[in-house]
This record gives C-alpha cells, structure tokens and sequence, in this order.
C-alpha cells in the first residue's frame, strides 16, 4: 500500500516542528501516521485501521510518550517517533519479555513483567551499551543482590534489598576498583558504622550512623594514616570541641566548640606547628565574633581587635614580629576607615594615613 504522507486526524503534512509519527499498528504498514500534537489533543482511542480494519489501540501514556497496543503486543514510541519500548501484554498489563531503548536505538533496559509487576533480574545499559544496573525483582519490588557499574563497566557499588530496601552492607568502589566506603543499613536507613577509604586503600573516615543520622564519635585521616580531625555527632550535627591535627607531626593544629553544627562559644583556639598560638577568639553562628588576636609563629603578638559577624569592627592594633607597633586605626564591616596611625618598625613617630 501507499504511504499517506499525511496526518490520520487532520490530513496535514508534517513540518519539522510537528513531525508524523509512524507507529505502523496495522497490517497495512504506513497506513496510519499522525502528528504528535493532534494526538495530544484528541486523547482518543482508535478501535481500527480505517483502511484494513485491524483492530488497535492508540493512546498517550502518563509521561507523553506514544503507545501502541496491537493485538497480543506494545510498542512505545517517543515524540520523535522512534521506538522507545517494545513487549508483549495481556489484556492492557506489561506480561513477558520488555526491551526499552534510547532515542538513538541503543539497548536501555530489559527486564520481565509478570502482570506488569517486574520479576527476575533487571538490566539497564548506558548508550555506549555497558552494562549500568543489574537488579532482581520478586513480584514488582527489588529484592536480592543489586550491582551498580561505572560506564567503563567497572563495579561502582553493590548492595542487597530486602523487600525494596537496602538491607546489609553497602559497599561502593573507585573505577580503579579499590573500595571507596562501606555502610551498614538496615530496613532502608543508614544503621550502624560507616568506613571511607582512600583509592590507595588507607582508611580515610570511620563514623557511625543510628537510625539514618550520624551519632557519636568521629574520626578523619590523612592518606599517611596520620589523624586529621577529630569530634562528635549528635542527631547529625557537630557538637562540643573538634580537633584538627598536623600531618607530620600529629601536633594540635585547631580546637574550636561546636553548637547545632556551627562554630560558636569560647575559644576557638588554632596552633602553629611548634604549638604556640596561631589565634584565639569566640565565635558566633559560625562567624568569629567579638575580641580576637592573631600571633606569628615565635608567639608575639600580630593583630588585635574587636570583631562583628566575621568582619573587622572597631579599633585594632597591628604588630611587627619584633612586638613593636606597626599601625592602628578603626575598621568598619572589615574595611579602614579614618585616620589609621603607621609607625616603622621600633619607631614611635606615626605618619597619618587617611582611608
């Protein structure tokens, strides 16, 4: 038969912007094409091919693709008119074998309905064709061992569902294959500790999780295994005095107190590697707030003044390493202004600087 190269329902040609579908659901193959907005618009369903009256069903599924029922059989259609789904039915439920693809016709999953319930393994593909997911339905949830692959095919993670949620050890991997972090979930929710490793295997993170939220103590290392920070959880927030530490030496480096996950309270105290003071101040919010000074690593004193939500506010002194007088003057919302004073080193004579 003759392809009509025309719209079924308004017997209008195609244009580039409303393109005819093609979805061939008769035995006349062609017979029926039809621009995708005339079959938004109508929603109707069509009993039979009007030139071979075989019987069939059109209509636009949920997520606007075009589906065609023929006979025992459905063939899904994207708006550019390629196929996108295909598999056979019973009555109008998905039962059997499915394939879906992408728009360029690439394999994207196949997978098994039994009364349009998933059964059995499931396996989706990236468009190079790699395997991306593999996991086992019983009677339409996840149950069983799901695998999850890098586009190179490489393992990304792996995990077991119990009745559609994880249940057991999740473990996920770097591409080189070395594992990146373990969990433990029970019915669903992070339960229990949770490990994070470098790609060179050196244990990077160990916390511990109670019912989805971090709880208790926590620990972070450098690849050398030396210890990087440390500190508590409560209900998933920080709370009370972390510590950071140097690599090299493991000497202290920061030790500030923690509120409802922010900085806030008396001191925040920060070290050099020798141990003498780097800075010392209050913070509030998680912004340093009110008097803080700032010190050279021999001890002698840098900066000092007063600070407002994170910004310089007020009179400060400034020093040279030697602790003589080196400039002072006022800030406002972390800028100079005013008359600011500046002295060379162990000099007592100013020279006025206006900002």
């Amino acid at each position: 038969m003759t392809e009509i190269n025309a719209c079924y329902i308004c017997l209008q040609e195609e244009t580039e912007d409303d393109p005819l579908m093609d979805p061939n659901p008769c035995k006349c193959k062609g017979s029926i094409r039809i621009h995708w907005s005339c079959f938004a618009e109508n929603r109707k369903q069509f009993s039979s091919c009007g030139a071979c009256k075989t019987p069939f069903k059109l209509y636009l599924g949920k997520t606007d693709i075009l589906i065609v029922n023929n006979d025992k059989r459905q063939t899904q259609y994207s708006f550019k008119g390629n196929i996108i789904g295909t598999g056979p039915i019973f009555d109008t439920d998905k039962h059997g074998p499915w394939t879906f693809f992408y728009e360029s016709g690439k394999l994207k999953e196949k997978c098994e309905y039994y009364f349009n319930s998933i059964k059995g393994l499931k396996k989706t593909y990236y468009e190079s064709g790699n395997i991306k997911m593999e996991v086992t339905y019983v009677d339409g949830i996840v149950n069983g061992t799901g695998k999850f692959y890098y586009e190179s095919g490489k393992l990304m993670s792996e995990c077991k569902y119990t009745s559609g949620k994880i249940n057991g050890l999740y473990k996920r991997y770097y591409e080189s294959g070395a594992l990146k972090s373990e969990l433990l979930y029970v019915k669903g929710i992070v339960n229990g500790p949770t490990k994070e490793y470098y790609e060179s295997g050196a244990l990077k993170k160990e916390v511990t999780s109670v019912l989805g939220l971090l709880e208790g103590p926590c620990k972070v290392y450098y690849e050398s295994g030396a210890l990087m920070w440390e500190g508590k959880y409560v209900g998933n927030k920080k709370e009370g005095t972390w510590k950071s530490f140097y690599e090299s030496s493991g000497a202290l480096e920061s030790s500030c107190p923690y509120v409802n996950d922010k900085k806030h309270g008396y001191y925040c105290k920060s070290y050099w590697p020798n141990g003498k003071f780097k800075a010392i101040g209050p913070y509030d919010n998680d912004l340093e707030d009110r008097h803080w000074k700032y010190y050279y690593e021999n001890g002698s004193i840098r900066s000092e003044g007063p600070v407002k939500k994170g910004k310089e506010s007020g009179h400060w002194s400034i020093y040279y390493e030697s602790g003589a007088l080196k400039e002072k003057g006022h800030y406002v919302n972390g800028q100079k202004t005013g008359v600011w004073k500046e002295f060379a080193d162990g000099s007592k004579t100013a020279t006025e600087v206006r900002h």
